[in-house]
């Protein structure tokens, strides 16, 4: 969905959030037993085989078109990005990239970024307030033509002006945005996109191997429905990247990125888990493997143009009678036993400010939902569905299903219309 707002969801109140076990499959060579920590060297030079389930339809992350989890996992090698996520969750910001990136100014709020001086892209142009400027035009929702994954915290920004040559930014918002270290991440080649034929929404779907790179790889070969290659940057101006290239082997489904691991077509796979695919790879020699939370959690967004979902006591009874847990005992604990249910919409389980936020919603309590319903004017009819003035309460659901074999059995188990009596 284009241009998702902030704002919508949050009205929503109940996004029901689960977290989801990743399963990381990294095979090692012909010894059953992986390498400590404290004896692992890095190689210089070779090439690494993974997969990837979702092919690219084209490599601008920023739009809901190319949104998808392996076209991030190629742009965090190729665009740079102010703030990036680390392994222990915490968000700092690129040193390689930015110099700094400072709230300077409360009223009005005002962000200064500093960039590097030496930051090229591989094309030999400076990544300058330029690419900033670009990405904001583009994201901050006022061109309805523009495709946009979404508009969040772009859509607050009143100006983005650059001095020193382009390499200091000022960022001033028209209303305060506490999330401003989630902003300007995979930024793009500005010069290069404009020139492109589509410009923003298609115009890196073409000849990826021609798009300047800001990372330390680089798109060197792209065979649809076959391969991905990503090669050394040697333009880089940070640290070289160990390797020579990464080659993407693009397969349809997690059965075969299995099957690429067995057939020592693939040194490394990411699949979408289940509890028969992480154990059958634990039994294979010379595999390693790893099931942990993942950042992204599944999520419950309502629809609040929908005159049914727009009524606060609808929203509300759905989400009090979803069972949350029951949703993490039977898509999640059979890949990863330690995982939990997620109650708070910015933090993980794992990390120190987390607070359980979800109050009475997401605890399946049917019995609480539908006097939701009934103060609220609704009544069940004779068929089990809720309805009122006429209408019943029957909603669409929509999943992704195709990628997460999870996702398939999670739609099935939530085909019912409307909260049912306890009996039912």
């Amino acid at each position: 969905m284009s241009g998702v707002r902030r704002r919508q969801w949050l009205a929503a109140l109940a996004a029901v959030t689960v977290v989801v076990a990743g399963a990381l499959v990294l095979r090692t060579g012909d010894t059953p037993e992986a390498p400590s920590p404290q004896r692992v060297s890095i190689q210089e030079g070779g090439t690494v085989r993974t997969t990837a389930v979702q092919e690219p339809s084209g490599f601008n992350p920023n739009t809901s078109k190319d949104n998808t989890i392996a076209v991030q996992a190629v742009a965090a090698t190729i665009y740079p990005s102010v703030f990036r996520t680390h392994p222990d969750l915490s968000v700092r910001l690129d040193p390689t990239f930015m110099v700094s990136a400072e709230l300077t100014s409360h009223d009005p709020q005002t962000v200064t970024y500093q960039i590097r001086p030496e930051a090229r892209w591989s094309d030999g142009v400076a990544i300058t307030a330029d690419d900033f400027a670009y990405l904001w035009r583009n994201s901050n929702g006022t061109n309805p033509k523009t495709d946009i994954a979404s508009t969040t915290g772009y859509d607050r920004i009143r100006q983005v002006t650059g001095s020193a040559d382009g390499k200091t930014v000022t960022v001033v918002f028209n209303q305060k945005f506490a999330e401003w270290q989630g902003l300007f991440r995979n930024l793009l080649p500005a010069h290069y996109v404009r020139r492109q034929p589509g410009g923003w929404n298609r115009g890196l779907d073409r000849r990826p191997a021609r798009i300047p790179s800001g990372g330390p790889f680089k798109i060197t070969g792209f065979r649809p429905g076959e391969t991905l290659t990503l090669g050394r940057n040697d333009q880089y101006w940070g640290p070289r990247a160990h390797l020579d290239q990464i080659l993407i082997r693009l397969v349809p489904d997690s059965d075969a990125e299995l099957h690429a691991l067995r057939n020592h077509e693939a040194d490394l796979i990411n699949p979408d888990p289940t509890a028969d695919l992480v154990n059958t790879v634990r039994q294979l020699s010379g595999v390693a493997t790893d099931a942990s939370p993942t950042l992204g959690p599944d999520h419950l967004l309502f629809n609040l143009r929908h005159p049914i979902l727009a009524e606060l006591a609808v929203r509300q009874a759905i989400a009090t009678a979803i069972d949350t847990q029951q949703l993490v005992d039977r898509l999640v604990r059979p890949v990863d036993p330690n995982a939990k249910v997620l109650g708070n919409r910015i933090w993980l389980t794992s990390q120190q400010p987390y607070q359980d936020h979800s109050g009475g919603y997401g605890k399946g309590n049917t019995q609480a939902a539908r006097q939701l319903l009934e103060r609220a004017g609704w009544s069940l009819a004779a068929d089990g569905v809720y309805a009122k003035d006429g209408e019943r309460l029957e909603l669409r659901y929509a999943t992704f299903t195709k990628e997460d074999p999870r996702r398939r059995f999670q739609g099935n188990c939530s085909k019912t219309s409307s909260p049912r009596p306890a009996s039912s």
